[in-house]
């Protein structure tokens, strides 16, 4: 797809998502419906998946993340520039390796994509109901989120990288504080039963 038009989706897509209010949503999906994963999906699976995956993983102990890529070739290393700037933040990228989504299991599994254009990709190869409901957009959990999209930040300049990992950070966070309040809650609800 040539860049305006994914661009144009980007904002569309971007746009209905968050009309329907991603926070409220994925508490509703949590308390329902505990994942075992959580799944980072951007195109390549070498800087922004990873990173939030890793992010995720040093937060959360309850459930594991992992990521993967539409695009992407497995058994790759992260892109050297993801590993240099992830490293800035605390987090060391070097062991990962990427994954194709279409190997992936999605039973059972919350996704979170970095794009809209993406969520619109799974559903292509995932045309169904319970798949719907499992995506999300990793953007509009920022805490700050004046914009959804976290954009590619392959081949640009470390300032770049760093501004979209502080993106991820905060929404990665926000995920991660939902979470625990909801399995929190679940805990003590069945202690009271």
């Amino acid at each position: 797809m040539n860049y305006k038009l994914n661009k144009l989706f980007n904002i569309l897509l971007g746009s209905i998502y968050r009309l329907s209010d991603e926070k409220k949503r994925f508490s509703k999906f949590i308390k329902n419906n505990t994942p075992e994963q959580i799944i980072f999906v951007c195109k390549g699976n070498i800087c922004r998946s990873p990173y939030a995956e890793f992010k995720f993983n040093l937060l959360n102990k309850n459930i594991i993340a992992i990521s993967a890529g539409l695009e992407a070739n497995s058994n790759e290393p992260a892109n050297n520039s993801a590993i240099t700037n992830s490293l800035k933040r605390g987090i060391d990228l070097k062991s990962h390796k990427t994954k194709n989504f279409n190997i992936l299991n999605l039973e059972k599994s919350a996704i979170f994509v970095l794009e809209p254009i993406q969520a619109l990709q799974i559903l292509i190869r995932n045309p169904n109901a319970k798949t719907i409901s499992r995506i999300f957009l990793l953007g509009n959990f920022q805490k700050s989120a004046s914009i959804s999209v976290i954009p590619d930040p392959y081949g640009r300049e470390d300032s770049f990288f760093q501004k979209v990992y502080e993106m991820i950070d905060s929404a990665v966070i926000e995920i991660n504080d939902i979470i625990s309040l909801i399995l929190t809650i679940n805990k003590n609800n069945k202690t009271i039963s």
